[in-house]
């Protein structure tokens, strides 16, 4: 089929044109999830904890997780924080009390059983002195036992003769 023939010119003057073709109206872009995670590969952003693409299926990099390195008079070494709290303290076995932090081998007592935690507060962390006999020591400073202290990178926490700094991979 052929289109219509355009009208006719009358007196000299163009013919009106037709209805102009308007463009579509810009797309407003959409926001990614908070949590989600963008594909290296293709730009797509994946859900929640996804550990590949769910476009390309690629793998997904980890996002950075916290870690402690721990220096003590007797050695140094590092602590993934892979579950919260962290409980900082010494071991009690009659008790069965356990922490994730046990000080009791890399301290002459100073440490408390139940020490200080190091949780997570929204898309911080946190470092609480549970009420400590001797206290703790965040960046030279003595914390007030029971208020939550925000960590930052490179931050020191200083328990007894134990030096620890909160890092991320």
């Amino acid at each position: 089929l052929k289109p219509p023939p355009p009208p006719p010119v009358t007196n000299g003057q163009a013919a009106k044109p037709r209805t102009p073709i308007q463009p579509p109206p810009p797309v407003a872009p959409v926001a990614p999830a908070e949590d989600g995670t963008a594909c290296v590969r293709c730009g797509r952003v994946n859900k929640g904890r996804a550990r590949f693409c769910a476009g390309c299926g690629a793998p997904l990099a980890e996002p950075p997780r916290p870690r402690l390195h721990i220096s003590s008079p007797h050695r140094t070494w590092e602590l993934p924080i892979d579950r919260l709290p962290v409980r900082i303290g010494r071991r009690d076995p009659r008790q069965n009390h356990y922490p994730e932090l046990d000080l009791a081998e890399h301290d002459r007592g100073i440490a408390s059983r139940h020490h200080a935690t190091i949780q997570r507060d929204g898309d911080f962390y946190t470092l609480t002195d549970l009420g400590s006999t001797n206290g703790t020591m965040l960046n030279n400073t003595l914390i007030v036992p029971r208020v939550p202290q925000r960590l930052s990178q490179g931050d020191r926490i200083k328990i007894g003769e134990v030096e620890i700094e909160f890092r991320w991979s």
